[in-house]
Formats: structure tokens, sequence, C-alpha cells
């Protein structure tokens, strides 16, 4: 290793424990790019996919589509915080036999 040259990761680049502030702050904004739209175009989809439940194709009691409607919301709302700066769980989805 060259003398004065920090210790660099497998691809070549530094390791996260050994960036300036400065470079964190890079390294986060870039993986929040490179993450952002492909977590959000797969929620999309998933959010399509379960709109189509709603067609005639399926059947389901008034309790049944309350709930799915009330966790989609929930986890919404906590995306909604968490985007504030105010992170929590909505602890899952149960749904109703009846």
């Amino acid at each position: 290793m060259a003398k004065g040259k920090a210790k660099e990761g497998v691809e070549g680049k530094k390791k996260y424990s050994e960036m300036t502030d400065t470079e964190r702050v890079e390294y986060k904004k870039d993986a929040f790019m490179r993450l952002c739209k492909p977590r959000v175009d797969k929620a999309v989809k998933a959010l399509a996919a379960v709109r189509q439940l709603a067609s005639p194709n399926y059947i389901s009691s008034d309790a049944q589509k309350r709930a799915v409607v009330t966790a989609i919301k929930a986890e919404y709302d906590s995306i909604a915080q968490a985007f504030s700066g105010v992170y929590k769980s909505t602890g899952g989805f149960v749904l109703p036999s009846e």
C-alpha cells in the first residue's frame, strides 16, 4: 500500500468508517438515489396488484376490504412521518377471515 494512502475497501473505495464527514454525506446521498427509484417502483406495482383485488373477480367481506385499506393507509402515514423525521413501525397486517 502506498504511504499516506487510506485503506481501501474491496472495490477501491474507502471503508465507511474511514470516510470523512463530507464523504459520508455523499455516500448516503448516492445510496438514496440508487435505491429510491427501484423501491418506489416496486411499491407502486405492489399497490396496483392489491387494487386488482377490488375487481369483481374476487369476493371479500366489508371487514376484509377495510382491513386492506387501513393497513395501506397506516403504512403510508408511517412513510410520511419517517420522511418528516419520525420513524415507527405499523406492526404488520392481519386479514380478517370474514
